[in-house]
């Protein structure tokens, strides 16, 4: 569990530093934190005296103040999110093996979910997840225990749901996968010692589990879904419909892109894992996966804990690896690359495939001195895919585009999705032709039923992919090549009756671990900025704590704790009108902000730039910032003479020609290219 936990903290820590170098030392990449920086500072309050991380906040607001405090919380998120990796850790060591437990740390702790949201911000699901975790834990060794430590374990986990939902809805998970656990166990229990050890009760019982999820999901999950808005605005003041409909992702159901952004190279091991699962009888695993599905269906953010089930596969594929699995592998790849690298950006079909055949050729290393070292091999071809994939991506979107260089032209119709497709497909089947058996005996069930059918296949796959509609199989090549590499595959490496490998797990866990580091370096995006910082800072430092600030709903946590002058508007108060005073009149607009107790006002170059104009028509071109919510089309606005008559215009672009608001401060951001303008009524 140590281990576990300096692996994920060390991943968080350089993660974070990266970020702060790249974007400033105080920039956040989720808003969230900036209201638990609040809830430390006394700014905020949580919602329930029950929550844990109340009292972790409180403490640090007795400790600290200001940056002190600010890198405090930073730092409490990494620290809570590398304790929930060494927790699962010591879960699935109960529930299964100390091997599949501290490789399932260590993959959970390399996740993108769990880095996106504790390194440099705050997500509240980091706190509520020891708690998911400690009830799984208690309920396992409910089971396994005896005596006296049942009640223990049975109050662990009836304590762990307690505290857990009143964190967050995020324990449900955990108890619906308990739920199914344990009425598991009672069907075992009652059927007779054949159907329990066999198969057939485990299938049964798990359709009937997928079953009830799918019923669940289209017939209770709307109504739930209401009454959980209806008791977040209730309890929490958040109107979570108002957060939906200014376009917050995470609280709309998650789409099959978005497993591919999530899960990425684990979704090539799945079916392995879940194939273990059930050699194994782990309806616990199973029951994770299905809660987990479940809840990223009701919203994007129940794919957070889907972490934890698809970990625990990862970790039981990599550990209990077979060669009959690489089949599998080798279908996953050529289906997910290809499907999902039409909807993202190319590097992804490189990156993520790439990692897979790294994790790939160590969980399958060749033993020295037999035959089959292809493991080997594929080691270092799907390093040498990686780089120069990566650099070709690169090169290629920097390069000049048009007809100038016509072999430009032609290197960018190659350098398509199918291209990154073929590519790791084709490293997979040359490592099954590498370690096919040497003794044709070994071969002879090709010329058997099942070998003529599996030929017969391979057969028709080609003929598809050569004669029928070249161009259209081209571009759906991902439904062809799955079954063609799948095939080919399984015909060089089923008649194997010997494992002449062995697995080298340090290995997995250093592509991980380079993995989680390279990826959330370069994606992690930045919420709010170093300008922003220094705008509300200066203003706390100069002007005394009396009268409102109005900023974008978004940036409303930050504001009112950095400030300390309370925000018209923040996640927890949406206003759709308010915004529209940007594109009215300068003195029309001092009047509405007046009515409502505003006194200052801070805006960015970034919510208005003019790139082009039409000195004739009149017309012109326009970028605007989602913050602010209305763009000037929306408001009429469709003239440069009526533009230059708004509130916004003239803030931003004539701030000495203004009579009703004063400029108090101008900070401009190089990181981002934007200039920050802080205005008092």
């Amino acid at each position: 569990m140590s281990y576990v936990f300096l692996f994920a903290l060390s991943e968080r820590l350089i993660v974070t530093l990266v970020f702060f170098f790249r974007w400033g030392f105080h920039t956040v990449s989720g808003i969230e934190l900036w209201f638990y920086y609040g809830v430390a500072g006394g700014t905020f309050d949580l919602y329930s005296v029950w929550d844990p991380s109340w009292w972790l906040l409180k403490a640090l607001g007795l400790l600290f103040r200001g940056e002190a405090l600010l890198y405090s919380v930073y730092s409490l998120a990494s620290l809570s999110s590398s304790l929930n990796a060494a927790l699962f850790c010591l879960l699935v060591s109960k529930l299964h093996n100390k091997k599949t437990g501290f490789m399932a740390g260590l993959i959970y702790g390399s996740m993108v979910l769990p880095m996106f949201n504790s390194a440099a911000t705050v997500t509240h699901d980091i706190f509520a997840y020891p708690y998911l975790i400690l009830s799984l834990l208690g309920a396992v060794m409910f089971v396994k225990s005896e005596g006296p430590a049942k009640l223990l374990y049975a109050a662990l986990c009836l304590l762990s749901l307690f505290i857990g939902i009143h964190v967050g809805p995020a324990i449900l998970v955990g108890a619906a996968a308990i739920f199914i656990y344990l009425v598991w166990l009672c069907v075992r229990a009652l059927a007779g010692q054949k159907a329990r050890d066999g198969p057939v009760l485990f299938v049964i019982f798990l359709a009937g589990a997928i079953g009830v999820a799918v019923l669940v999901h289209f017939l209770a999950m709307p109504a739930l879904m209401q009454k959980m808005f209806d008791l977040a605005k209730e309890t929490r003041g958040v109107d979570v419909r108002a957060q939906i409909k200014v376009g917050a992702g995470d609280l709309l159901a998650t789409s099959p892109g978005d497993y591919w952004l999530r899960l990425n190279y684990l979704l090539f091991f799945l079916p392995a894992g879940l194939y273990v699962a059930f050699r194994k009888r782990d309806m616990l695993g199973w029951g994770l996966v299905i809660a987990g599905v479940l809840a990223s269906c009701a919203a994007d953010r129940g794919t957070r804990p889907l972490s934890f089930g698809v970990a625990l596969m990862g970790a039981l594929a990599f550990v209990n690896w077979r060669v009959s699995y690489n089949w599998v592998m080798a279908a996953c790849m050529g289906f997910a690359v290809g499907y999902f690298g039409g909807y993202y950006s190319l590097e992804y079909a490189v990156v993520f495939p790439a990692a897979a055949l790294l994790i790939y050729a160590f969980i399958q290393w060749a033993c020295p001195g037999e035959k089959g070292k292809g493991s080997r091999t594929l080691f270092f071809l799907g390093l040498l895919w990686l780089i120069g994939g990566c650099v070709a991506e690169g090169w290629i979107r920097k390069a000049p585009g048009g007809g100038a260089v016509e072999s430009m032209r032609w290197i960018r119709n190659i350098w398509s999705v199918q291209t990154c497709l073929l590519v790791p497909v084709a490293l997979v089947l040359l490592d099954a032709w590498m370690r096919r058996p040497a003794d044709r005996n070994e071969r002879r069930w090709i010329n058997s039923a099942l070998g003529k059918y599996a030929c017969a296949l391979l057969a028709a796959a080609a003929i598809l992919l050569l004669a029928v509609k070249p161009a259209g199989i081209w571009a759906h090549l991902y439904l062809v090549i799955p079954s063609f590499a799948a095939v080919a595959v399984f015909i060089l490496v089923r008649p194997r009756r010997r494992e002449e490998s062995r697995k080298h797990l340090a290995g997995v866990a250093a592509v991980c671990w380079l993995f989680a580091v390279a990826i959330s370096s370069v994606n992690l995006p930045h919420r709010t900025t170093e300008g922003q910082y220094r705008v509300y800072k200066w203003l706390k430092d100069n002007e005394p704590p009396a009268g409102k600030i109005f900023v974008p709903w978004a940036n409303g946590y930050m504001a009112e704790a950095v400030s300390g002058h309370p925000s018209e508007m923040s996640p927890q108060k949406i206003d759709f009108q308010l915004p529209r005073v940007f594109w009215m009149t300068e003195e029309e607009a001092a009047r509405r902000l007046a009515e409502r107790g505003v006194r200052y006002l801070a805006i960015s170059t970034n919510y208005l730039r003019i790139t082009g104009r039409d000195g004739e028509t009149g017309d012109f071109k326009w970028s605007c910032s989602s913050e602010i919510g209305y763009g000037p089309q929306d408001a009429g606005v469709t003239e440069f003479a009526q533009l230059e008559r708004t509130a916004l215009f003239k803030l931003l672009y004539r701030p000495r020609r203004l009579s009703r608001f004063r400029l108090l401060r101008v900070e401009v951001d190089p990181a981002v290219n934007t200039t920050y303008f802080l205005y008092k009524l």
